[in-house]
């Protein structure tokens, strides 16, 4: 469900007309277009209960308990942006390590 201030925000209908076919095991992201003033805004859809959806919520949720990590995760996502201003691809591939890591501490904790 998409809220009211992200309807606001952008072009929730065009996007939803170009990808209408979500499957189960997809997930679909792109930018809705905002006002001039307004900047550009990242939508990210999971299916609900997906697999997808779970790995979100769980790093999340490592990231909500371990303070020092959700630290370094928001420095190395600055570093990329910084480096990877036009390269969505290889801004979202320089974060796999860290979000891998921190899954599988997650995991670890959870045992």
């Amino acid at each position: 469900m998409v809220s009211r201030r992200a309807r606001r925000l952008g072009t929730w209908r065009e996007y939803t007309r170009r990808h209408r076919r979500l499957r189960p095991r997809h997930r679909r992201a792109g930018r809705l277009t905002s006002p001039a003033a307004a900047p550009a805004h990242h939508l990210y859809v999971c299916v609900a209960d997906s697999p997808e959806l779970a790995r979100h919520l769980a790093f999340r949720d490592h990231l909500r308990t371990h303070a020092a990590q959700a630290r370094a995760y928001a420095e190395l996502k600055r570093t990329l942006a910084a480096q990877f201003r036009d390269d969505w691809d290889a801004y979202s591939h320089g974060k796999t390590t860290f979000v891998e890591h921190a899954l599988a501490a997650h995991q670890a904790c959870r045992l």
